[in-house]
């Protein structure tokens, strides 16, 4: 009787911070591809032009060039991904009006639709709880990795040249 009473919230932490999650994940993929891209930079330094030797001796270039290489790497990898498993859990949009600065519609999420129905699950929600479940994971080790990078990014800051 009381199942759909029962059902954690469907506009949780999960959906209300998704953004966070997915750009927390794309940047860890980032990250990983950022150091595969560097070390291979690294390995082939003497067959590249000196002007591209001293850049990769300058330490403000190694730093924030991974970081930029993280975010472009891991959102051109990694962001289908990320999105394929929110996709299902997604509230529908709806108009919000037209933006006339960059003269597109815009549309924003109709969380009070999305809020007043409960997510049963079967049909197109069969396995919402375990995509919740795995959202939330990877966002537990993907904050670690960004906290670690940022924690190597100030330390070589400060010991590089």
């Amino acid at each position: 009787m009381n199942i759909l009473e029962n059902n954690e919230d469907r506009y949780n932490k999960t959906m209300k911070h998704r953004k966070i999650r997915t750009q927390c994940f794309t940047i860890s993929i980032g990250i990983i591809l950022s150091y595969i891209l560097y070390m291979i930079l690294k390995m082939n330094q003497n067959n590249m032009p000196k002007v591209l030797a001293q850049y990769m001796s300058n330490k403000y270039i190694i730093i924030f060039g991974q970081w930029f290489a993280a975010i472009l790497l891991g959102n051109i990898f990694s962001y289908w991904y990320i999105v394929s498993v929110y996709k299902p859990l997604l509230p529908d949009t709806q108009y919000a009006g037209w933006d006339s600065y960059s003269n597109k519609a815009t549309y924003r999420d109709d969380t009070n639709d999305f809020t007043e129905h409960s997510e049963v699950h079967f049909g197109q929600f069969w396995d919402a709880e375990k995509r919740r479940n795995k959202i939330e994971k990877i966002y537990k080790v993907t904050r670690i990795v960004l906290l670690v990078h940022l924690i190597i990014s100030a330390i070589l800051f400060f010991v590089l040249k």
